[in-house]
């Protein structure tokens, strides 16, 4: 079985580094450049040609998942699954700062959860997606000379985790274990997944 991961085009708030959540933001010219190129490159691949697209069906992925569609030149929509979908907004704590001294109450309020979070739990580890979270606690901690040690104590103990990294490791990860798929055809067979976003 071979599956495509494939992130959704950028959106207007990806651009002002919004969260999105289970709201929504259309994508911009360059999230759609960028369907479209995926769409492009998977038309190449002959695992791609007869995959099924499976999406969230978050307007963002979903309108991804057209995009790709067309690319490959498919006359049937592609599905959208609802377990595909982002994590609920209210399952996240926002922290917002209009002013510096509001920016380092909030970065401060948030090291402490965290330093709590591992001390409580030694499994502890912080997801994000692409490198800007860890260079956004180096460089408060530096702005506002406080929880350096904290700080490099997540670096050095490997406590970020760039969910960026770990898909673009996997983005094309085959199946090839006997045993695993052996009951005939899989529905989820050279599928094509449009999935949401983590973070951003």
């Amino acid at each position: 079985m071979t599956i495509f991961l494939v992130r959704h085009g950028e959106t207007e708030w990806n651009r002002a580094r919004r969260y999105q959540g289970w709201t929504d933001s259309p994508l911009t010219d360059d999230g759609i450049a960028q369907a479209e190129a995926i769409g492009r490159r998977l038309r190449t691949l002959p695992e791609a040609v007869d995959a099924a697209i499976v999406a969230s069906p978050i307007g963002r992925a979903r309108r991804t998942a057209e995009i790709v569609a067309d690319c490959l030149g498919r006359t049937a929509p592609p599905r959208f699954d609802e377990r595909l979908r982002e994590i609920p907004s209210e399952a996240v704590r926002a922290f917002w700062a209009q002013t510096e001294q509001e920016e380092r109450a909030a970065f401060d309020t948030i090291m402490s959860l965290i330093m709590e979070a591992w001390d409580s739990d030694p499994g502890t580890h912080l997801y994000h997606y692409a490198p800007y979270e860890p260079s956004a606690f180096k460089r408060l901690s530096c702005r506002y000379a406080m929880r350096e040690q904290d700080v490099d104590r997540l670096l050095r103990g490997g406590r970020f985790v760039d969910l960026y990294h770990v898909v673009r490791q996997s983005l094309r990860s085959r199946l090839k274990e006997p045993g695993l798929f052996d009951h005939g055809s899989h529905p989820l067979d050279h599928a094509l997944v449009a999935g949401s976003e983590y973070l951003g």
